[in-house]
């Protein structure tokens, strides 16, 4: 890769990294003869790596989302990428609108549970976070969600730009298009810098509860459409592995992909 002028990169850390722009690189998947996608920028990753225990590559962000209607289905460990002009869904899902913030993340409504308390509003569906629920900071200290409470910190937190401070506890409940996920774990950021210092949304929803859902991201129509498929409780649910799986046949859907890993955090120029 030909490594143009220094970029500064902010993230869900709390320091921001140093990337370069690129020239002249393009993005293409096997999978998908004919499709290609300009490379923008190039960060450093390390870090994401360790902490995920998985070397990966780069992150798939909106800008490549947009370009599919994306099936993710966690059960079976496929991500399937539709054309999106032709893409019509047949099946029992929840429909939920979907708007997008500044940075290009995509946001729904969401409400968090807890002793009466209901944090009511946008939340990021993150599914390259391996957590259940971030609460941004001002949340957490406009609802005075760490008094009085039995936490213990979270040692797990990383994002472009380092670690990311906070507390973990379980709440009530969550409710996410008309399902409701009893007593999940949260975490409760402390962040004094980097994403989770927002006030433009409450959180993120990650991995952890994304699992649980056959979830299609249909930008093209701002919508994003899940259906439940495991029952078993969030505490239980892990990061998943995706295995390869490739299937490009005539009256397919375009593409499946393994071994994926994707990411909503947008770097700006500085």
């Amino acid at each position: 890769l030909d490594l143009g002028d220094p970029v500064v990169v902010g993230g869900a850390g709390k320091d921001t990294v140093v990337g370069h722009q690129l020239g002249g690189s393009v993005f293409t998947l096997p999978a998908l003869p004919g499709f290609q996608q300009p490379l923008a920028l190039a960060v450093p990753l390390d870090a994401l790596s360790r902490a995920s225990g998985r070397e990966f590559a780069g992150l798939l962000g909106t800008d490549f989302i947009s370009q599919f209607a994306v099936e993710i289905d966690y059960v079976h460990r496929t991500l399937t990428l539709h054309d999106r002009d032709t893409y019509h869904y047949r099946g029992s899902g929840m429909v939920l609108p979907v708007t997008f913030n500044t940075a290009g993340a995509p946001l729904v409504q969401a409400q968090v549970h807890d002793g009466g308390r209901v944090v009511n509003g946008a939340f990021v569906i993150d599914n390259g976070s391996g957590a259940t629920v971030i609460l941004n900071t001002p949340v957490v200290e406009q609802q005075h969600l760490l008094d009085g409470r039995q936490i213990v910190d979270w040692i797990e937190g990383e994002g472009i730009g380092g670690g990311i401070a906070g507390s973990v506890r379980r709440v009530d409940g969550l409710t996410i298009g008309g399902v409701e996920i009893a007593r999940p774990v949260v975490v409760l950021s402390r962040a004094t810098s980097g994403a989770f210092t927002t006030t433009e949304f409450q959180g993120d929803i990650g991995a952890a509860v994304l699992e649980r859902f056959k979830v299609v991201l249909d930008y093209e129509r701002d919508r994003i459409i899940h259906r439940l498929q495991s029952h078993r409780p969030v505490a239980d649910i892990g990061r998943t592995r995706v295995h390869h799986h490739h299937d490009c046949r005539r009256g397919r859907p375009l593409c499946r992909i393994g071994g994926w890993c994707t990411g909503w955090r947008h770097a700006r120029r500085h």
